[in-house]
């Protein structure tokens, strides 16, 4: 019986101490999928692109754009067929033997055309919250757009949730965490607001003061970050800046940039 053939698209900066454990977890899949790895790094200056190319990987240098979804919209759209079926993974994820069983024995039951996967994020040593997102699924399946975070849009309904989870861990970064995420949160604030800056001027307002709000307890209560106490609220309150950071910048630019 042939192998359903799939994708693992990967686009990162600087996962030499990542890559080797996401790329001996994808030896699990190896049991039930023919497997292309394709790698997309965006100008690493560590040995990343020699760890990917160890371990059979189609590998494309890009430039550093410091977010990944171009990348990964780039590799979908150009380097997939229709037909394929695609996983996008991140460096500090891995396959369990568990759910490279469940998305084999589902892919061939051909039930659904599009997986999510529940993420785990571990945030300062903590659980740090847990949300389905479309991470297995069929080129023919998905729209690809230019949203930031949502560059994959589903025009399938048929869409199913694996029991078992990808556990995201952010510990790898050896106790910068917080330093990362900022980092993150004023390059993502950067893209949104090129996108948004067209809003009415009563909008901006409005938001300024209810999207942070939303946001804070939105977390701390639909993701229950408040039972986590100092950490929870650390996390509520760094998304609460995300978006104050977002609608600073877009006030910035219609009322004080001339």
């Amino acid at each position: 019986m042939l192998k359903q053939k799939i994708n693992i698209i990967t686009v990162w900066y600087n996962e030499e101490k990542n890559l080797p454990k996401l790329y001996n977890s994808l030896k699990n899949l190896d049991h039930h999928f023919e497997v292309r790895k394709i790698y997309i790094d965006q100008s690493s200056t560590d040995t990343s692109v020699d760890i990917a190319k160890k371990y059979g990987c189609e590998t494309y240098v890009h430039p550093n754009k410091w977010y990944a979804d171009p990348d990964k919209k780039r590799a979908v759209e150009e380097l997939c067929q229709d037909n394929d079926w695609c996983c996008i993974l991140d460096a500090d994820e891995e396959i369990s033997p568990e759910l490279a069983k469940e998305l084999a024995t589902t892919i061939q039951a051909n039930t659904y055309d599009i997986l999510k996967i529940s993420i785990v994020s571990i945030f300062l040593w903590w659980y740090g919250g847990e949300a389905y997102q479309e991470r297995v699924f069929k080129k023919s399946a998905m729209k690809v757009t230019d949203e930031i975070h949502h560059y994959l849009q589903p025009i399938s309904k048929n869409i199913g949730k694996t029991k078992n989870k990808i556990r995201n861990d952010d510990r790898k970064y050896e106790g910068n965490e917080i330093d990362i995420l900022m980092s993150k949160f004023n390059r993502y604030s950067e893209i949104e607001v090129t996108k948004i800056w067209r809003i009415s001027k009563a909008k901006i307002l409005w938001n300024f003061f209810y999207k942070p709000l939303l946001h804070f307890f939105w977390r701390g209560i639909i993701h229950k970050q408040f039972l986590r106490w100092i950490p929870g609220i650390i996390v509520c309150t760094m998304h609460w800046y995300y978006q104050f950071l977002i609608y600073a910048k877009l006030y910035e630019k219609l009322y004080i940039i001339k």
